[in-house]
């Protein structure tokens, strides 16, 4: 197995399709040319490819030291030299290995190029399964984001099946080995706010030989600098139980981290909603503003329950409470009065108009109505609609939240159940087991711990997204409330045009039935006047000058010079007064035809 990882690491470039790759369990050929097409295709998005960015920081420490000792590596020439060292001089490995992989953010490349990265994989025969687990680092390829998958695998070798592809005596490996691999995700407070952040974490521990290894990818140093001062702390173990406890105590500084943040995260989102909440039942509504009357000359309509502003126990909501005003206009202009006899008989209405108000006093009402739903409009109107975004945001961020700490608890829980297993089963070391008890069950204890404290928040959500849906449903009742009473001002205001013209229209009737009596007057004057004017006009023609009754002689004498001269001055009077007539008809005429041209020649 030596020669096969000497070998591979010639050729790492190959990992993990390498020999020494595919012993394993884990090793099957479809995930791994599927793993392998991954790491090519994020080449430049998950590793950097600026070198002057590289840096890989170790911690070892030798059983020959009393403290794990910090190495900084910034060249895939340098990492392979410091690993080398153990092929070329026998050196075994350290009881514990602790490797950092970082980057700027989580949005941006690790740093670490994949050459290094494949190489280092190689040697120290990483699991494929954790570079699975880092795909959701580096650059996103668009909108989606792959901080939501918190994962877990875990894997026990036992001899002799780990013999055949993990044993590596010339380095220290029994093969009898445990590997967890997990990817959490926690709330980190930065200058801007909570962002989420993510971390996974390559764990194996050899129980033949005590050595431990971690390989911690984490975008920012917080989560590093936990665990750095947790190394700085302890010493380098002298015994297998001591590094075995170890090892379950860095654990347990990525599994506490991955329930933190997200109280006062989730605390952020609430005061935000709550704040929306409230100003949305804060929202008054008078009582005597929704005894709205669409009165069209009878008394005042008010609305069915003045105590119940929605009325949305039917499911009509404010709509109805409209319907039932308008509809008032119908009733409220005549009673119905019905008797109705018994077998069968046919029942007599009569109808009976109700006293009208005046039109002075319905236009008030009128007026006084359109101010009252002018003023609910105001009302309405100061929620905007930007709220309802906000209140949408907020649930959208509650729900990623809960999501992710679903999918930590699952982690959690799989890392748990993968323990206790393992120390129930036979072949775990019966020292570690039998004096070590108190610290197995503390360490399951606290994870329990951390399971809780992610349920308690899922449960936090869960309120607080009923609590917005509650709010997006009253913000719909406004929006639905502010139409209503948008549809009542239109409607009010084309009720006062309709009293105003039926005002005009009755003074129009007043007018006409004015002009019909003023008519039948003239009809009777034309009537006598028509009578008399034969009698006028002979009494008007024998008054002039042309009969000389003033003779006693010849009462009855004609002047005919006179008469002549009357002929003469009355007969071309009225054709020219025919003519003018006639002209000025023509021209009327003629400037109707221009005027009907022009219209169609715009029309068409």
């Amino acid at each position: 197995m030596f020669d096969d990882i000497v070998h591979d690491c010639e050729k790492a470039e190959s990992w993990p399709l390498c020999p020494s790759m595919q012993g394993g369990v884990q090793a099957a050929m479809h995930s791994l040319n599927q793993i392998n097409s991954q790491l090519t295709l994020r080449r430049e998005s998950l590793f950097s490819t600026n070198l002057a960015k590289f840096r890989l920081l170790l911690w070892e420490g030798y059983s020959t030291q009393s403290h794990c000792q910090s190495k900084e590596v910034r060249t895939l020439d340098l990492l392979k030299q410091h690993l080398n060292q153990h092929i070329d001089k026998g050196v075994k490995d350290p009881i514990v290995r602790y490797i950092f992989f970082s980057a700027g953010n989580s949005r941006k490349p690790l740093n670490c190029t994949l050459e290094a990265f494949r190489f280092l994989c190689t040697y120290l025969q990483v699991s494929p399964e954790y570079a699975d687990t880092l795909l959701s680092f580096g650059e996103p390829s668009g909108d989606i984001v792959e901080f939501h998958q918190p994962s877990s695998y875990q894997e026990y070798f036992l001899p002799p099946v780990a013999e055949k592809f993990l044993k590596t005596p010339e380095l220290g490996r029994s093969g009898w080995e445990l590997r967890n691999i997990y990817k959490l995700s926690a709330m980190e407070l930065s200058a801007d706010g909570y962002f989420m952040r993510q971390q996974a974490v390559h764990h194996s521990f050899d129980f033949a030989t005590g050595k431990s290894l971690f390989i911690i990818t984490k975008a920012n140093n917080n989560a590093i600098r936990r665990q750095i001062e947790g190394i700085g702390k302890g010493a380098v173990p002298d015994s297998t139980a001591r590094s075995f406890l170890d090892s379950l105590e860095t654990q347990l500084i990525s599994f506490i981290w991955c329930a933190d943040g997200w109280k006062e995260h989730i605390g952020v989102l609430e005061l935000k909603i709550r704040q929306i909440s409230k100003r949305i039942h804060n929202i008054s509504m008078s009582s005597e503003d929704e005894h709205v009357s669409f009165d069209h000359g009878g008394q005042g309509a008010s609305s069915a329950n003045p105590d119940s502003p929605w009325e949305n126990q039917d499911g009509t909501g404010p709509r109805l409470n409209s319907f039932k005003r308008i509809s008032s206009v119908l009733s409220d202009n005549f009673r119905w009065i019905g008797s109705e006899k018994r077998l069968g008989t046919s029942s007599t209405i009569v109808v009976e108009p109700k006293k009208t108000k005046t039109t002075s006093e319905r236009l008030q009402e009128n007026t006084e109505t359109i101010q009252n739903s002018i003023k609910r409009i105001k009302i309405l109107e100061e929620f905007p609609f930007s709220g309802l975004q906000k209140l949408t945001s907020a649930c959208q961020h509650l729900q990623e939240a809960k999501l992710v700490m679903v999918l930590n608890i699952g982690v959690l829980a799989d890392v748990r159940e993968f323990y206790e297993d393992l120390f129930e089963a036979a072949e775990f070391p019966p020292g570690i087991k039998k004096y070590h008890a108190t610290e197995l069950q503390t360490f399951l204890r606290r994870i329990r711990c951390s399971e809780k404290k992610l349920s308690t928040q899922c449960t936090r959500v869960d309120a607080l997204i009923h609590i917005t849906n509650d709010g997006k449903n009253l913000y719909n009742s406004i929006q639905q409330r502010q139409s209503a009473e948008t549809s009542t001002l239109f409607a009010m205001d084309a009720l006062g045009t309709s009293i105003r013209m039926e005002s005009s229209t009755k003074r129009m009737e007043d007018i006409a039935q004015s002009t019909e009596r003023d008519t039948a007057s003239m009809h009777v004057i034309t009537f006598f006047a028509l009578v008399f004017l034969p009698g006028t006009f002979l009494g008007s023609f024998f008054s002039t000058p042309i009969f000389d009754t003033t003779s006693k002689e010849s009462p009855w004498e004609m002047n005919w010079g006179l008469f002549w001269l009357f002929l003469k001055i009355c007969f071309p009077m009225m054709v020219i007064t025919i003519l003018l007539w006639g002209m000025y008809v023509y021209v009327a005429k003629i400037r109707r035809l221009q005027r009907q041209r022009a219209r169609v020649a715009q029309l068409c």
